[in-house]
Formats: structure tokens, C-alpha cells, sequence
């Protein structure tokens, strides 16, 4: 999708972007790793990051993090973020674990879902997904954000992760914060 507005968030530690020229090269060194996460962006996601987590019996399980935008009539941000919630709910392949209306971005009305996603590809496979949608002020554009992982037995923490990225959200670039000034020391204070 073209002309995305402007949306800031901060990404724990384990997150890498992908950047175009990231899949480029997961595209040269891993085909088969690159296939999907064209798929995601051929899907309207218009930002990507690759999560690695540590899990003591596999060793390691990845997330994938997307940001989305599509296009709405909907004017109203609760109404547009209570529609996209009501059309994942309808969808068969979904499974809802919980569902709630939160604010993000300083009071923007927004639907959480956490829940089980059944794949289409015959092998009877899932992933947990927790996704947040809201209409961006001013745009007509519906955003989800969306945090997916094969990693089902960890999905209630995979839902706590992408709780505190959701909570980063924001329209305006944040500022960084100006490191403390250091107390002079007595001994400074004495020569001056």
C-alpha cells in the first residue's frame, strides 16, 4: 500500500525490522523463507519484524510482527475497529481466546484479539496471533497491527509481548528523552 501515514512504535529486544533490502537477502540465502513474508506484504503489510525468542526446550521460536493498512468507508474510529474485530470473528479459521476494546495512541478506540489462527495449507497447522485494529485519524485507513507465532504452547506470552508493543503506538515521531544532567561533584564545586 502507498501513502501510509506516519506510525511510530518501539520494539522489544529479539525484534529486527525487515527491510526490502533484508528480504532481498533472505530471498538469495533462503527461497523458502522468503516465500511467506512476500506473501505477508502482498497481503497489505506495509511494515515487518522478525521476533527470536528464547524457549528452553526448542532452543529458539521466532514471531512475526506486521503492520497493515487497508482502506475503510468508516468514519467512526470505535465503529471501524469493532467491524474489522466482528469480521475476524466470523472468520471459520479463527479462534478467539480473548477480545477487548482499548485506546491506543493517546485515546484512539481500538479492538484487541488474541486467538488461534487454523492454516489453509492442509497440514493442519496453526499459529497463535494476537492483532489490534484502528482507524488512523484522518485518513480513511484501517491499521492492524498483528503479531504471529507457530509457538502455541507460548501464546498467552506471545499476547504480552505484543500488549506492551501496542502500547508504544504512536502518530508522532517520539522525541528522545535528554540524558539525566549529573549532579556536580563537591569537588567541582569547590574549584569554581
Amino acid at each position: 500500500m502507498t501513502d501510509v501515514p506516519p506510525l511510530w512504535l518501539r520494539l522489544p529486544p529479539g525484534f529486527q525490522p525487515i527491510e526490502a533490502e533484508g528480504l532481498a537477502l533472505i530471498r538469495n540465502w533462503a527461497p523458502d523463507g522468503a516465500s511467506p513474508l512476500d506473501s505477508v506484504a502482498q497481503q497489505g503489510a506495509f511494515y515487518m519484524a522478525l521476533g527470536l525468542h528464547r524457549d528452553p526446550p526448542a532452543g529458539v521460536t521466532s514471531s512475526l510482527l506486521t503492520l497493515a493498512a487497508t482502506a475503510t468507508i468508516a468514519r467512526d474510529a470505535r465503529q471501524a475497529a469493532s467491524r474489522a474485530l466482528l469480521a475476524r470473528e466470523a472468520s471459520p479459521s479463527w479462534s478467539a481466546a480473548t477480545k477487548s476494546m482499548v485506546d491506543v495512541c493517546g485515546g484512539v478506540p481500538a479492538a484487541m484479539v488474541t486467538g488461534t489462527l487454523r492454516l489453509a495449507d492442509g497440514a493442519n497447522s496453526a499459529v497463535a496471533q494476537a492483532s489490534c485494529f484502528f482507524l488512523y485519524p484522518g485518513s480513511g485507513l484501517l491499521m492492524t497491527a498483528t503479531l504471529s507465532s507457530a509457538d502455541l504452547q507460548n501464546a498467552a506470552s506471545y499476547a504480552d509481548i505484543f500488549g506492551g508493543i501496542v502500547s508504544t503506538l504512536s502518530f508522532e515521531e517520539p522525541h528522545p528523552t535528554p540524558a539525566p544532567s549529573r549532579p556536580n561533584s563537591r569537588l567541582s564545586e569547590l574549584l569554581t
